[in-house]
């Protein structure tokens, strides 16, 4: 399960900036972009294997990219570890499926159409980066373009869970439905909620509604969140049709950043593959700050090819007009984000092209936009309260394979964590155990490793808005050997 999952001890280092070094990177294949290998034959036939970048690597990325550098965020987070997270779009025609890996966890968002000659089945492109179990699967909507290819994923690979915008009637959504919920997998709607994947990396499902007409609105929407970078996943948000849905967006995105202190989310994974119902200007302006540089990747076969005229001439320009690089699966390929621990990312694709040659509609020259009116002066959002540092009593064995904590009562937390490990780090052997209950004061922690020497920490977390904001660690108390 995703809590339980052992991560590995890594050096901790300081990140003072979002520093993003974007690339086009191609592979060798028309359908996907794979992971740390340079390649610029279109037709090479070696088979790539998913791997980290090597640290020298990274740096020699980072100094040869330097000059495109994008600066996200200033606000520094520590993180535990060295390793990348990558976000794949992979292509599957006017479907969608996007792909996460981080560490050793992985998600998939949608899982596109049931599969064609055309295009690499989903369970196909996923299998060499799966490990064990995929931790959580997202069926942002219902309709089959984003839910057909669900069945042979799942009887691919065992999936811990499910979650869902809405309930279709569709044969395609049945078909999902049964595959999601046998072998008693667990399976609910999506509500708000923070999803821990790696040490800082985090997939946080935004509290929109799911009752609306229009299938498409109903969308689960997600950001992935490693230190400074952020990635926002809408599904097929028709934003700039439905003024309701767009405000529930908007609010929700609009918290999210202010309990960041509006940190901007700088990549977009474009909703409803371009089209113009989607996107909205409201939308594009509230992700970012201003002429921060923003990057767009858009799920479709593009026209002619899209019987819906997918990606819309309008959203394209609307993005250039918001100074958005645009990537396109028509245009691209598969299309891969790589999120760096030290605050870089970059982008590969598997063909180089422009999606601009794949729009539908006559291309428009962009108006200037003209001023808006000055809104009222508006307080500044404060920033989310996080709860003070927990003082640890105690930390003992306490019977086989168990460790009991023990800490000081205190006010104003919605709950605790308590983190073991078998270095003073707490990161070997790491077992995380979180307490919903805001007047605990003692944990008994299950399932440790008998004859290992363990060390306990605490911390206890604020809940705002769904969103649970942790404070600082207690210090660390030695627990002895467990019996």
């Amino acid at each position: 399960m995703l809590a339980n999952k052992p991560m590995g001890a890594h050096a901790a280092t300081p990140l003072t900036q979002c520093a993003g070094t974007l690339r086009a990177k191609k592979t060798e294949s028309s359908n996907s972009a794979k992971e740390g290998h340079v390649n610029t034959s279109m037709n090479a036939a070696t088979k790539l294997r998913p791997r980290f970048v090597t640290s020298a690597i990274a740096a020699a990325l980072l100094l040869a990219a330097v000059a495109g550098n994008v600066v996200c965020a200033t606000t520094a987070i520590a993180v535990t570890h060295t390793g990348e997270v990558k976000l794949h779009v992979i292509e599957c025609g006017d479907a969608q499926s996007v792909f996460i890996k981080a560490g050793s966890k992985e998600v998939l968002v949608d899982a596109g159409d049931v599969p064609s000659s055309k295009y690499t089945s989903i369970e196909s492109y996923i299998r060499p980066y799966v490990e064990g179990s995929i931790e959580l699967a997202i069926a942002t909507h219902s309709h089959a373009d984003h839910v057909g290819g669900f069945p042979g994923v799942y009887n691919t690979f065992n999936v811990d869970r499910t979650i869902y915008g809405d309930k279709g009637s569709s044969n395609a959504f049945k078909n999902f439905e049964a595959s999601a919920t046998a072998k008693g997998r667990a399976y609910d709607q999506a509500k708000a909620e923070v999803v821990s994947l790696w040490d800082n990396v985090t997939l946080t499902i935004l509290d929109t509604k799911h009752n609306y007409p229009n299938t498409n609105d109903n969308s689960v929407i997600a950001i992935l969140e490693y230190g400074q970078n952020r990635i926002l996943i809408t599904g097929d948000l028709e934003d700039n049709n439905n003024a309701n849905a767009r405000a529930d967006a908007l609010a929700k995105i609009a918290s999210y950043r202010a309990q960041r202190g509006n940190a901007p989310i700088c990549f977009y994974i474009a909703g409803h593959h371009g089209s113009n119902t989607s996107s909205s200007d409201a939308l594009l302006s509230a992700l970012k700050n201003g002429s921060t540089k923003g990057y767009a990747v858009m799920s479709t076969v593009g026209s002619p090819a899209s019987q819906y005229g997918f990606p819309a001439r309008a959203v394209l320009d609307r993005m250039t007009a918001h100074g958005y690089t645009k990537y396109g699966t028509c245009a691209n390929g598969t299309t891969v984000i790589t999120l760096g621990y030290n605050g870089s990312s970059r982008i590969d694709v598997g063909r180089s092209g422009s999606i601009d040659s794949f729009a539908g509609g006559a291309a428009k020259p962009a108006p200037a936009p003209s001023p808006a009116p000055a809104p009222a002066p508006k307080p500044a959002p404060e920033p989310a309260p996080k709860p003070k540092k927990v003082g640890i009593k105690s930390a003992k064995p306490a019977g086989a394979s168990k460790v009991k904590v023990t800490w000081a009562a205190m006010s104003g937390a919605s709950g605790f964590q308590v983190q073991l490990g078998t270095n003073k780090a707490c990161t070997q052997n790491k077992k995380t155990y979180t307490i919903n209950k805001k007047t605990a004061t003692t944990a008994l922690v299950p399932k440790l490793k008998k004859g290992k020497t363990y060390y306990a920490k605490v911390r206890a977390y604020k809940t705002v808005s769904g969103i649970k904001n942790y404070g600082p660690w207690s210090t660390v108390k030695t627990v002895g050997k467990v019996k």
